[in-house]
Parts: C-alpha cells; sequence; structure tokens
C-alpha cells in the first residue's frame, strides 16, 4: 500500500508470474491487489524447446493431454481466486514465437516429437523468432 500512495497519481503495474506454484511461493495477492493499478500477467512460455515435443507457447486453454493450468484461462482465474480484482488483471503476450523441426515429419501437430528449429537471422537462438523476424516470412 506504500508504493501506491508514494506514487500519487501514477498507475502502479508489475509483471507476474502466470505459474500456480510461483504465485503460491513467491506473492501475497490480497496486498498487491490493494498495492497495485494493473497486474501483467506473464501468459506465455508454457511451451518451449527446452522440452521435446511441440507445444503452444501461449495457449488460451490446455490441449488434450496437457498440463491442465498451463493455459492462459487457469492462470487469469487462479489470480482471482487468490484474491486479484479481475479489473486489474492484464493478459501479458509474447511477440515472438516458438519452434520446432519435427523428429517425424508425418507425426506433426501438438505433443509431436521435436528439437528446437534453427537460429533465425538476427535474433540467432535455436527455437526462436522474433517478431520482426515473422513478419517478414513469405507464407504461401
Amino acid at each position: 500500500m506504500e508504493l501506491k500512495q508514494a506514487a500519487g497519481s501514477k498507475i502502479v503495474t508489475i509483471a507476474v508470474s502466470a505459474a500456480a506454484s510461483r504465485v503460491n511461493d513467491g506473492y501475497d495477492v490480497p496486498t498487491l491487489s490493494q498495492s497495485v493499478d494493473f497486474i501483467n500477467v506473464m501468459t506465455y512460455d508454457f511451451h518451449g524447446t527446452w522440452e521435446t515435443k511441440t507445444g503452444q507457447n501461449s495457449p488460451l486453454f490446455s490441449a488434450p493431454g496437457d498440463t491442465t493450468n498451463f493455459n492462459t484461462a487457469f492462470s487469469m482465474n487462479y489470480w482471482a481466486q487468490m484474491g486479484m480484482q479481475r479489473s486489474k488483471l492484464l493478459i501479458g503476450i509474447a511477440t515472438y514465437g516458438r519452434g520446432w523441426r519435427l523428429t517425424n515429419p508425418s507425426n506433426n501437430g501438438l505433443g509431436a516429437p521435436g528439437n528446437p528449429s534453427p537460429p533465425q537471422p538476427y535474433s540467432a537462438t535455436d527455437g526462436f523468432a522474433a517478431y520482426y523476424e515473422v513478419s517478414f516470412w513469405e507464407i504461401i
């Protein structure tokens, strides 16, 4: 509450984890709800090339067979259940893509085995493409 009072008319926001385990271990949600104007829930990186199968970076709902709490809907509802005012909850979005090179191109879709896609020219990171790299792709 002290931070909000010290900020005066300024807007106070924070970015927070979407993972329920991190919410439980790291945040006093009722106090945060009183202390900030908005929270940006980082609803991305639920899946990535640190896994050996494909998955959505920022799914709205869980895919069949997926961990039920690794999705945007669960995370936003969890923050509200823990005491954050819904009017203060903002969905944080990723402006990049995650990619895999499939182990078997015939086995594609969510959960297909794969390895990180090759690095893009500017971000130079396996399995990652920045928005400005994806926006240049010619899709046929």
